[in-house]
């Protein structure tokens, strides 16, 4: 009888420690795997990338600047002047470039152009400004989805729901830009943390970026535009230029100053954003997380964490300072 009451009482003291353990449901396995919280399920995930400082440095040098446009005293007449000499004939070309430089043309036509759209050259100057803030970040929404493999280890598919652009504080959602394919990524557990291993999307940055130059930048200083190069072409007057050049060089019509301007301007938003309308690109992530059980459920409700990342384009791969993230289970 002794020996029974002892038993029992060894089996009530093992039972007692492993509820004073506080383990949890879900685990895999016995020992201390048990003990860990349940990270299984589905996340909504909301990331803030911060791209790298130089990615457009290629195809597209100018975009920081809608500034070649600005930068001289008399821009954008100069701007446009000192390409529209390319699209002239021999004798035009030099007629307008002794004008330029004997009877100060440049500042006679800026003063034209300012007179018909005064507010230009402060509407550049900010359509540079949030083109670079709008290029220089990405708002990720995504879904991060772990599970179990057959063999015990931890797997996430993580997948992109949606692009965002942050401007002045403002969020605005990415449409009609295609999204990229899921990646499957190994994950872990480690003291209390979600190691998220390195995983890539490759994604349409140059649609993200003509989105956010023509309906987020745009908007701002001219709200019935429809397009960039449509805005700058009814901005700049190219009619009245080309009559108030022929006026005073007095070679050539018209019309030919009035073509020359009109092709400058409709190649102006092609040479300020080069290539990048067109470029895609590659961001490599990888990711640590804090975990949170919000009703001490055994559960892991919330996600709080940061990436690491690199941008590959056009072959060269760029760091990216550290995104944030927080993800919610739902």
């Amino acid at each position: 009888m002794n020996k029974d009451i002892r038993k029992a009482v060894l089996a009530m003291a093992v039972m007692t420690g492993c509820a004073s353990e506080g383990r949890y449901p879900g685990g895999h396995g016995g020992g201390e795997e048990e003990e860990q919280p349940v990270v299984e399920g589905s996340y909504a995930l909301e990331s803030s990338l911060v791209l790298p400082d130089d990615y457009l440095a290629g195809p597209a040098p100018l975009l920081d600047q809608f500034l070649s446009m600005t930068d001289d005293p008399d821009d954008p007449a100069t701007w446009i002047l000192d390409r529209a000499e390319d699209q002239l004939g021999w004798l035009e070309a030099a007629a307008l470039a002794t004008a330029r430089e004997t009877l100060g043309l440049d500042a006679i036509v800026n003063q034209l152009i300012l007179a018909h759209s005064p507010d230009l050259v402060a509407d550049l100057v900010q359509l540079g400004s949030d083109s670079a803030e709008l290029a220089g970040g990405l708002e990720v929404s995504s879904r991060l989805v772990v599970h179990e493999t057959a063999g015990g280890a931890l797997v996430a598919d993580h997948e992109v729901t949606g692009f965002a652009l942050a401007l002045d504080g403002q969020v605005a959602a990415v449409e009609g830009v295609a999204l990229p394919a899921p990646a499957r990524v190994a994950v872990r557990q480690e003291n209390g943390v979600l190691v998220i291993d390195r995983h890539a999307f490759v994604i349409e940055q140059g649609a993200i970026l003509r989105y956010g130059m023509e309906e987020v930048a745009l908007p701002r200083v001219a709200p019935n535009a429809s397009s960039l190069s449509g805005w700058l072409a009814y901005e700049i007057d190219c009619t009245g230029i080309g009559a108030r050049i022929e006026d005073l060089v007095e070679v050539g019509s018209p019309e030919d100053y009035e073509d020359a301007c009109a092709a400058v301007v409709d190649r102006a938003v092609d040479e300020v954003v080069g290539d990048a309308f067109e470029m895609r690109a590659e961001v490599a992530m990888s990711g640590r997380a804090d975990l949170g059980d919000d009703d001490g459920d055994g559960l892991i409700d919330v996600l709080a964490g940061t990436w690491q990342a690199a941008m590959t384009v056009d072959g060269a791969s760029l760091s990216m300072p550290a995104g944030r993230f927080e993800g919610t289970r739902e």
